[in-house]
């Protein structure tokens, strides 16, 4: 190495790639294989010394860039950080299911939806959902269970009393301020996603005269979820609103 300070260290967020495949040695002129890790902007191609290599460090990455928790910081992510399973089920339910009456209240099959959610939990890269296979009550009610079960809520279980304060105050402009503040005391990932949920679901209250879902009644439906409140709690309801 030269003088001056060290080249810093080149990361890859594994749980951001977009995709992990291997290539097979018939296809690559050296006859051996490669694992591809696909990031925003970059293909990185890794080979090991041997067969052994090779397949110790597609274990190792392939479990390190998997989901499988219920933390939302465990997730596999998307470009701008948000978990998979919310850009996915947004996605399918913004495409398929905006028109739907009664789109979220509706609740589709519960066997359907925990199969949905194990899938994504194992590997959301892989889970493509599309019509005809998937339902939109089945993905909606994947997303909610998704945001109901996380360790910790999105909304942070530690700021509720700071929620709840702002829900009471009594001008809007107070409270809309006071929001603005807990927000930015989260976390970015939770701050991203909680963003994205919240835009979905403007764009899904505006299509009320067709789908019949105001924003009081997306409020009551996804409030039990997003502050893992179980349906208790009028503030978290408003704050929602």
């Amino acid at each position: 190495p030269g003088p001056g300070p060290p080249a810093p260290e080149d990361m890859v967020h594994l749980r951001r790639l977009q995709e992990i495949s291997v290539v097979s040695a018939a296809d690559t002129p050296d006859k051996k294989e490669y694992l591809v890790l696909v990031e925003t902007g970059r293909t990185l191609y890794l080979q090991g010394e041997g067969r052994l290599d090779f397949t110790a460090w597609n274990t190792a990455i392939g479990g390190a860039a998997g989901g499988g928790g219920t933390g939302l910081q465990e997730q596999q992510m998307s470009r701008g950080d948000i978990p998979i399973i919310v850009d996915a089920c947004i996605s399918f339910v913004t495409q398929h299911g905006l028109r739907l009456e009664g789109v979220y209240r509706k609740g589709g099959a519960r066997a359907r939806s925990l199969k949905l959610l194990a899938e994504f939990r194992r590997d959301a890269r892989s889970v493509k959902l599309r019509p005809g296979e998937h339902f939109v009550e089945d993905v909606t009610d994947t997303l909610k269970r998704f945001f109901r079960e996380l360790d910790d809520p999105v909304t942070s279980a530690r700021l509720l009393p700071r929620w709840r304060e702002a829900a009471e105050l009594p001008q809007k402009n107070q409270r809309l301020q006071k929001y603005k503040d807990v927000i930015g005391c989260l976390p970015r990932v939770n701050r991203r996603t909680l963003a994205t949920l919240i835009g979905h679901l403007y764009r899904v209250q505006k299509c009320a005269a067709l789908n019949q879902m105001c924003t009081r009644n997306l409020a009551l439906l996804f409030a039990p979820s997003v502050f893992q409140t179980d349906g208790r709690g009028e503030h978290e309801v408003r704050v929602l609103q």
